[in-house]
């Protein structure tokens, strides 16, 4: 506990991405009163530096295959489509099945089409060799691969994909 003397206060020393919980007392005559907890989550942070592995078993322990909007720590996603597309059993998540990981239980599943967002990598992109396992239950969708530059999506690679087996895919960014 901290006694403070002013109506500000900077929490120093926080870990990125991470979930805390704070509460503030306050004593008037003898009596002690707490506030209501208020939650937060700090930002991602820095970059993350390589060899970046994310194999999606640790990010829930729900044995639900219905873990929709659960995502590793930094990611993010944005759905293209409409109507059904965009809700439901169609959000993105870390889905619990043997059949759809290539290691382990878990994946990342995308049942209509949409982005992943990656956290941002500590190194210049030339260097990068993306490496990953995909898994479609339906012809016709392909891996598009690339990077955001401030609003816009650069494609960098089209991987086709075969139907209902594991699809090693590597994706070099020499030359971006």
């Amino acid at each position: 506990a901290t006694a403070l003397t002013t109506t500000r206060y900077t929490v120093t020393n926080l870990s990125p991405a991470t979930d805390y919980e704070f509460r503030i007392s306050y004593v008037c005559t003898d009596n002690e009163t707490y506030s209501a907890t208020v939650s937060a989550t700090t930002s991602c942070g820095d970059a993350v530096s390589l060899p970046y592995i994310q194999g999606f078993e640790t990010v829930t322990t729900s044995t639900s295959s219905t873990n929709y909007d659960v995502m590793p720590s930094c990611w993010d996603y944005e759905l293209i489509g409409s109507g059904s597309y965009t809700t439901g059993s169609y959000l993105p998540g870390v889905y619990y099945s043997s059949t759809y990981a290539n290691t382990g239980n878990y994946s990342l599943r995308l049942a209509g089409k949409g982005y992943f967002t990656l956290p941002p990598i500590a190194t210049t992109l030339d260097s990068v060799m993306l490496s990953m396992n995909c898994y479609i239950t339906s012809a016709g969708y392909n891996i598009v691969v690339g990077v955001m530059d401030s609003t816009d999506f650069i494609p960098i690679d089209t991987v086709i994909l075969s139907v209902s087996q594991h699809n090693p895919v590597e994706v070099s960014f020499a030359g971006y």
